[in-house]
Formats: structure tokens, sequence, C-alpha cells
């Protein structure tokens, strides 16, 4: 009985315990990883919508323009 004992503690000390480790160890990166996606999302998203503003701005700028310089004569 005692050797079972001993070779399940090696099974438990060799096999086990290292890939339970392991596993958390790749949850905790996942998870990291999970954050960075959602910061790069925010920060896309961010960049869309200042982008949007811009090309907003940019039609307003033309269209005062446009009534600055009034009907052009061609």
């Amino acid at each position: 009985m005692k050797d079972w004992i001993d070779l399940w503690m090696k099974v438990l000390s060799v096999a086990v315990i290292p890939a339970t480790a392991a596993i958390f160890n790749l949850r905790r990166e996942i998870d990291g990883a999970k954050k960075d996606v959602d910061n790069l999302q925010q920060d896309r998203a961010e960049q869309n919508e200042a982008h949007a503003k811009m090309l907003d701005l940019l039609g307003e700028i033309r269209e005062r323009l446009a009534r600055l310089e009034g009907p052009k004569a061609h």
C-alpha cells in the first residue's frame, strides 16, 4: 500500500501539480490578453469617434468657405 501512496505522490509532484500551475498561468495570460484586446477596442472606438468629428468639422469648414466665396463664375 505504501508503494502505491509513494507512486501517487510522485505522479502528483511530477505531473498533476505542474500541469495545474501551467493551466493557472495560461488563464492569467488569457485574462491579460482579453484586457489588452478590450483596451485596444476602446482605443479604436475613440479614434473612430475623433475621426468622425474631424470629418464633420472639415465638412463645416468647406460649407463656410463655399458661402464666403459665393457663386463662382465659370
